[in-house]
Order: C-alpha cells, then sequence, then structure tokens
C-alpha cells in the first residue's frame, strides 16, 4: 500500500518525494523536492530542489523558484480580507477568486510557523525568521525577523 496523500490534478517532477497525509491540487512541483508531511499545497507553483515543511500550508497564487526551504508550519495567504460573504458573492455571479500572487525567489528560507501576506515577494537569498509574520517585500539577501517582521541588522 503506498505512503497516504492525495494529489490531484497536478504535474509532480522527477524525484520528487510527497510524504504522508500530504494534499496537492492544481499544483506544479519541480524535481527533486520534498513536500513534508501533512502539507497542503494548491493551485501554487514550486521549483526544483525544494523541501517544504510538514504541516506546511502554500495556497494559490504562491510561486517559490529554485532552491528554497519553507519550514513546518509555514502559512502563506492570498487574500487580505477573506470573508465567506465575499466568496459567496462571487460564487453567485460566478466568478472565480483572483488571488494576490506571493513570490518567493531562488535559495529564500523561511523559518518555522511563519505568516506571509499576501502580494509579498521575498528576494533571493532572503532568510525570514521563525515565527515572523511578513507584511512587506523582502530584498534579496536580507534577514527579517518579529511581528510584524523587520529587517534584522
Amino acid at each position: 500500500m503506498g505512503i497516504p496523500k492525495t494529489v490531484e490534478k497536478s504535474k509532480i517532477g522527477k524525484n520528487t518525494k510527497i510524504w504522508h497525509y500530504a494534499v496537492v491540487y492544481g499544483s506544479e512541483i519541480g524535481d527533486n523536492t520534498n513536500i513534508g508531511s501533512n502539507a497542503e499545497i494548491g493551485e501554487a507553483k514550486i521549483g526544483n530542489n525544494c523541501r517544504i515543511g510538514h504541516g506546511a500550508f502554500i495556497c494559490s497564487g504562491v510561486t517559490i523558484e529554485d532552491d528554497c526551504f519553507i519550514a513546518p508550519g509555514v502559512c502563506f495567504t492570498n487574500d487580505k480580507q477573506p470573508s465567506s460573504a465575499k466568496a459567496l458573492e462571487l460564487h453567485k455571479a460566478g466568478k472565480k477568486f483572483e488571488p494576490e500572487k506571493t513570490l518567493v525567489r531562488k535559495g529564500a528560507v523561511i523559518g518555522t510557523n511563519a505568516t506571509i501576506l499576501p502580494g509579498i515577494t521575498i528576494g533571493e537569498g532572503a532568510l525570514i525568521g521563525a515565527g515572523a509574520v511578513l507584511t512587506k517585500n523582502v530584498p534579496p539577501g536580507e534577514t527579517w525577523a518579529g511581528n510584524p517582521a523587520r529587517k534584522l541588522k
């Protein structure tokens, strides 16, 4: 019996491993990437050689480039003001939700339990500390931490 997981309507690269109880739908995952158990990835793009930690939530509108590390429990969001009323209104009008886009550039690292608000770009090689709440773009190579996250000197 293989590893219990759910993968639907997704393109999965060579040598990519998806662990127990992970859910992947409508997504593109590159080669040599590791998706930890209980992670959820929906309508997102993830590059080659990435590590996605256990219990991470990566939603629609998120693109993660090659060689990134997303630690356990990281949560991406795609709507600054989510509401069930707005969702119902879109459904009744026959419209599809358009997520805000978030981009994680090559080689970035996001620490455990960080929350990434929508519409953010995390620069190449940047580091986001554990537990950070990221509300602003992060330039390449910088380290940010805290709630709200700020650049560390």
